[in-house]
């Protein structure tokens, strides 16, 4: 499954920052999600954790990003429709959104 991220709301505090953002899957809205992530300043990434709800449940996941804005993580678990769900969530973002890759996602 392929997500376009947008942000709507981001609110920065010490040390990291919380987005809320819409998620579209060929055009069309499929959810939202909430993304919490923190800076590790002495290795030079940034660790976050993302809950996405979609019709029929919700998908939570935890990745690592890095300075070229590329992250990558894991599918650590899941509601509803997606109970029991793992796999790998991989993409591209910026301060406005993101391009999303969920990879063996089952």
């Amino acid at each position: 499954m392929n997500l376009k991220v947008v942000t709507v709301s981001e609110k920065d505090f010490k040390g990291g920052f919380i987005d809320a953002d819409k998620d579209y899957r060929n055009g069309r809205l499929v959810g939202r999600d909430v993304l919490t992530c923190r800076f590790d300043f002495v290795h030079h990434v940034i660790h976050c954790t993302v809950g996405l709800a979609l019709h029929g449940g919700l998908i939570a996941a935890n990745f690592t990003s890095t300075q070229s804005h590329f992250f990558q993580g894991k599918i650590v678990g899941g509601t509803g429709n997606f109970a029991g769900i793992h796999g790998v969530v991989q993409g591209a973002g910026n301060n406005k959104g993101a391009t999303v890759q969920f990879i063996d996602a089952l």
